[in-house]
């Protein structure tokens, strides 16, 4: 092995390890809270043959009728809390039964397959660092193919280096591997078929790069069902370069082998046709989708360099440019092996046909910065991109075309420190004080929780906070006051979780409080939304 070669394992090892720590102490120190979703992931991992705490088992997420709700509106065992998002004796690597919620939900099963598993190992009690532990193994497995596609495709170690750092210092990725869900996954998936696609645009046999393309795509298809869109998106690139550089046989070989796992996933995931074909996005109004495309983008550049919607619609330009650029020098001075440089443009066709994909199955207005999520896979992909951008760039610019490696490393180091100084803490969902140990407070307690509305599988987020307590009442904003008799009809109730949105001006909470004062504990970051756990004294 050559040395330099030698040198730029070590230097990827150390951007890996360093990624690593920073991740781990942002989740361990900072995030304090948790979004619904990620809650929702060790239910339906985890919950035996019960896919929702808010509703009786054997009935679809979006076909239940009210006489479907359960542990709504009355006293129940914080037992409840506890089963659903932890592995019991007896449940243990119980794949059936998340193969079988899985069917009840919006999502196929691979990711909840590995959750189950891990938990498995410890049944009877709850962490969050058991999906961080997976999203640690996404995190590196990413890294490494991130570097041998950049490699692959920028031809330059170096070049395939800043890419890594790029990735790995930005909040994008932070966002991605501190968010307990399937996109971490999702994202280690897309840039391995990456690879392999580089691989096979390269000139790579069919024998050897066609198979893990196949298994991959197999993998994402049973991972999120963007994962299709990603997959027919570069596979549609692939095909329609290889008709026009008269590979048809080999085209025809690819195209229809892909095709052919989407039919088989169809076999394996019968239930991914209905979830696909019977969900609607819920919108009460026509969707605008340019502008929630536009709005996604801006989002994601954020993320990843700093700047918002304008810096988009400038790497957008940047990248026009440096595609223009590239074709004028290929028509002029055709190099060999140089038609890799396609490979960004496949990568970027596949990003912005995605994020078509997510504004239009997605109501990402109502979402907010959540909605990110849906994009976490592209990131990876996109740092390649805008490193070729403006390596071509500086290519053309007198001052810096002898610097083109060095332009980008500096592109990359002010994207890096910019997407922290401007970017936002929402989805760290932090708590207030963020060491609030709210199972903590609530275990063995009598607890009351108000919804932040009437939508029941909000009540999914407060498993986490009522793990251990003795009894928990939840209700609704609009059904508390015909809830307080039942509620104080119990026993002496110990903390109240409401909304920070419910407190000022709630005559119910000052009645349900029955005269005893209330001291703040915390401010938790659940429901989607803030609410202030109250210890009654």
């Amino acid at each position: 092995m050559e040395k330099s070669v030698k040198r730029e394992y070590v230097l990827l090892a150390v951007i890996v390890l360093a990624q690593l720590i920073i991740t781990a102490v942002v989740f361990a120190f900072v995030k304090g809270g948790s979004h619904s979703d990620e809650v929702w992931s060790y239910g339906l991992a985890n919950s035996y043959y019960q896919p929702f705490v808010y509703q009786r088992p054997g009935v679809g997420i979006d076909e239940a009728a009210e006489a479907d709700g359960i542990n709504l509106r009355e006293w129940i065992s914080g037992s409840v809390f506890r089963d659903y998002i932890t592995v019991q004796e007896g449940e243990r690597f119980a794949y059936g039964s998340v193969w079988s919620n899985q069917t009840y939900d919006h999502h196929p099963p691979l990711y909840y397959l590995l959750l189950h598993t891990v938990c498995s190992l410890f049944p009877g009690s709850f962490s969050f660092g058991y999906g961080f532990f997976l999203s640690c193994i996404f995190l590196t497995v990413t890294q490494l193919f991130l570097y041998k596609s950049a490699r692959l495709i920028l031809g330059d170690g170096r070049a395939a280096l800043v890419a890594c750092a790029l990735y790995a210092g930005a909040r994008a990725a932070l966002y991605t591997f501190t968010f307990i869900r399937q996109y971490s996954l999702l994202t280690m998936l897309t840039v391995m078929l990456i690879y392999f696609t580089a691989k096979l645009y390269r000139g790579g046999s069919l024998k050897t790069t066609l198979p893990p393309i196949l298994l991959l795509s197999l993998a994402m298809f049973m991972t999120h069902y963007f994962g299709i869109a990603v997959t027919g998106l570069l596979t549609g690139c692939m095909c329609l370069w290889m008709l026009l550089t008269r590979q048809t046989g080999r085209m025809l070989i690819y195209g229809f082998s892909v095709s052919a796992v989407l039919g088989a996933y169809f076999l394996i995931w019968p239930a991914g046709w209905r979830h696909i074909t019977s969900y609607t996005p819920f919108r009460e109004q026509a969707l605008d989708l340019p502008a929630s495309a536009a709005g996604l983008a801006g989002e994601m550049s954020k993320a990843q360099t700093g700047l918002g919607g304008i810096a988009a619609a400038l790497i957008a330009l940047l990248l026009t440019v440096s595609f223009a650029l590239f074709l004028k020098r290929l028509r002029d001075t055709p190099a060999k092996g140089e038609v890799a440089d396609f490979m960004p443009l496949f990568i970027f066709i596949t990003a912005a046909g995605l994020v078509l994909v997510i504004a239009w199955r997605t109501e990402l207005t109502d979402m907010g910065e959540a909605g990110l999520r849906y994009a976490f896979c592209l990131f990876p992909g996109m740092c390649i991109v805008l490193v070729r951008a403006v390596m071509n760039t500086a290519g053309v610019i007198p001052k810096l075309k002898r610097f083109p490696l060095r332009t980008a490393g500096a592109f990359a180091a002010a994207a890096v420190m910019l997407s922290h100084i401007t970017g936002g803490d929402e989805l760290l969902f932090k708590n207030a004080p963020r060491d609030t140990d709210a199972a903590g407070l609530t275990a063995g307690k009598v607890c009351a929780a108000v919804l932040p509305d009437s939508e029941a599988w909000t009540m999914t987020s407060l498993c986490d906070v009522f793990i251990s307590a003795d009894r928990v009442f939840v209700t609704t904003p609009d059904a508390l006051a015909e809830d307080l008799p039942a509620m104080l009809a119990g026993e002496r109730i110990d903390f109240i979780l409401i909304p920070e949105s419910r407190i000022e001006n709630n005559a119910e909470l000052e009645a349900l409080c029955a005269g005893r004062p209330r001291t703040a504990v915390g401010t938790l970051s659940v429901m989607n939304t803030r609410a202030v756990l109250y210890r009654l004294n």
